[in-house]
């Protein structure tokens, strides 16, 4: 990747687990309760669209 990202973690229901923001190139992140992941551009979403969940 190129440009930072808004990572989001979730677990089965696709609740969230944890949201970082801003991760940059080569940064690796692990989220050992989580089902899924979200890479999004940073800035791609606002912490509200996801169901209040805050960065």
């Amino acid at each position: 990747m190129r440009f930072p990202l808004k990572v989001v973690f979730l677990d089965r229901e696709g609740g969230v687990l944890q949201m970082e923001t801003e991760v940059e190139p080569g940064r690796i992140l692990f989220e050992r309760r989580a089902s899924a992941v979200l890479e999004l551009r940073s800035g791609g979403l606002k912490g509200g669209d996801l169901g209040g969940a805050s960065s």
